[in-house]
Order: structure tokens, then sequence, then C-alpha cells
């Protein structure tokens, strides 16, 4: 895993960007014109730290100021600039998520994650859902942010309960997860409700069940199919081939060890 660990460090972009106001330290999604973004960016710095690359690594380090440098406000995450209101440019739910599990992850300064956790109360729905700025709703971001809130330690808080009765409620009949609105299962919701209940520390049958059907998802050649549920604008989602195996694998990975 050497080599991929040394990409990802390569693929930090070294200056400020000033189309969003973003410093430097960030990851965009692709190599070399994309913008940085909290996603890419945690998720970055989350594998680094499970990795064992220590915190006052450079890389690490300004990744890390990255995202304290780019949190709005009222404690959430968007995706591309600080404080935005609008499309895109909203607090998300999920990517909320991922920046608390990267800074999670990686420790040695004062997070502040608590207001994160605040915000998520408040923007919780009253039957216990998040929605997802950029995923179609609503498995990804309740399912991440229960992912988080176990990582952090939170199952038995009130959003963290409220997420998983969710989940619970909505898997389908067939063991997987769809958008929790009568769609199909998809390999992508169906690991992230899984990487979700594992991390609370729910693991009776409902995980069983979603890591059969992932299990029973699997094309012969070892790979899923990926799904429409990234969500660009109206009438226009996409997929992601390496999105729906890398998360499918790690579900599966995540139910066994625990």
């Amino acid at each position: 895993m050497r080599p991929t660990i040394d990409w990802i460090k390569s693929s930090q972009r070294r200056e400020p960007l000033f189309a969003t106001g973003c410093p430097a330290g960030g990851w965009g999604w692709a190599m070399p014109s994309s913008w940085p973004d909290v996603d890419d960016t945690s998720l970055a710095v989350a594998t680094l730290a499970r990795f064992g690359v220590p915190a006052d690594d450079p890389h690490l380090r300004d990744g890390v100021s990255w995202l304290h440098a780019m949190r709005n406000g009222n404690g959430s995450w968007g995706c591309f600039i600080r404080n935005g209101r609008t499309m895109f440019d909203a607090p998300c739910s999920a990517l909320t998520a991922h920046a608390m599990l990267a800074l999670d992850a990686v420790g040695g300064r004062e997070h502040r994650l608590d207001r994160a956790v605040r915000w998520l109360g408040r923007r919780q729905r009253p039957d216990g859902s998040l929605s997802c700025v950029w995923f179609r709703d609503t498995v990804a971001g309740t399912a991440h942010v229960l992912e988080a809130l176990g990582e952090m330690g939170l199952n038995d808080h009130p959003v963290a309960l409220g997420c998983a009765r969710w989940l619970l409620d909505h898997q389908s009949p067939d063991g997987g997860w769809g958008n929790g609105h009568g769609a199909a299962s998809s390999a992508e919701e169906t690991a992230w409700a899984l990487l979700g209940l594992v991390s609370a520390g729910i693991t009776g049958e409902p995980a069983a069940a979603a890591a059969r059907w992932l299990a029973g998802h699997q094309r012969e050649d070892g790979l899923w199919n990926g799904g429409q549920v990234g969500y660009y604008y109206n009438g226009l989602t996409y997929w992601c081939d390496a999105m729906a195996n890398g998360y499918a694998l790690r579900a599966l990975a995540a139910y066994q060890t625990r």
C-alpha cells in the first residue's frame, strides 16, 4: 500500500485556490485540475491517519488545517467554500460526517467536533433521517452520520439512535438499501448503511442481511455494479465503479471484524 499512500500525498494541492477562497493543503477529485473539496480532503486525511502516518507529517498536518479553515461558522462543512447557502455550496450532512471521521482519526489537537454534532442534531428530521446534498436521499446522509458518531463512541447519542432507527426501518426486504423511498437496493447505499450499523455496534440480523446482499451481488470478476446514487443537477445523476467497489469491500471487512 505504500505506493498508494505516496500517490495520495503527491496529489495534495500545495497552493491556494482563489476561485473558492480555500488555502493550500486540500485534495480534489482528480488530478491536476479539480478544485479541492471537503469530501476528497476528508477521505485523504482519514486514509493517511488510518495507515499510520503521524499527525506531524506535513501532508497530514496541512490537510487537517485545510479542514479547519473550510469549516462553516455553524460547525458544519460544505463542499467547496465556507458558509455557502445555495445549491452545492450549502452545508451537507454526509460531508460533515466525513470531516468528523477524518479529524477524529487524526487527533492531536482540539477539533471541537461537538459543534458538528449539535449542527447535525438541528438538521435531523423528526423520523431520524438526514438529507444529503451530493447523493440521492436519504440513506447516504443518515448512514454516514451514524458511522461518524459510532466511530467517535457516540452510538448512544440521540442523533445516532435516530439514524439507526431510520435505517433499520427502511431496510429493503432483500436485505439491502436503496434511497429509502422505494428505489432498488444498490451496492453503495447498502455498504454505507452497513458501515453505519456496525460502527454503532449493531451487528445482528439486519447487518448480516446487508452483508449477504453485498456478497450475493458481487460479480464473477470480483467487482460490483455501480448505481446512479450521485446527484449533480436535477435530472443528472452519476455513478462511480471505484466507489461501489471500495465501499462494498470496506463494509464487508468492517462487518467481519466486528
